[in-house]
């Protein structure tokens, strides 16, 4: 099922991790995290994967810094900061050992909670 805002370009990309490796697209669409929105977002559409049989997540979330960006692109947190949607350059995260309170991830700022 593909979105109204999801837009394919013709720029394609090798990335080794770890564990694996993987080839894709760079697509444009916008990116909803939480209540936290990006349009136009560049991100890596993954067409093969090698490596990763086995494990249990469904993708990765880059939050590295833009100039070392594998598709020259600004990263999701960058493009969040610049569009408004979040007020500082900071994140954060909350790793809980109790699998029934859950982890968190925050962005534009902590909460002082955990």
């Amino acid at each position: 099922l593909q979105s109204s805002t999801f837009r394919l370009t013709n720029k394609t990309f090798r990335i080794t991790y770890g564990s694996g490796r993987m080839k894709g697209v760079v697509v444009h669409d916008t990116v909803r995290i939480g209540n936290l929105v990006s349009t136009d977002q560049p991100f890596g559409l993954s067409v093969e994967e090698y490596g990763f049989e086995g494990r249990i997540y469904d993708g990765v979330l880059g939050l590295n810094y833009p100039n070392i960006s594998f598709s020259g692109a600004i990263p999701i947190f960058d493009k969040l900061k610049n569009q408004g949607a979040i007020s500082e350059p900071v994140f954060a995260f909350y790793l809980s050992k109790d699998e029934r309170e859950g982890s968190v991830v925050m962005f534009g700022g902590v909460d002082h909670r955990y």
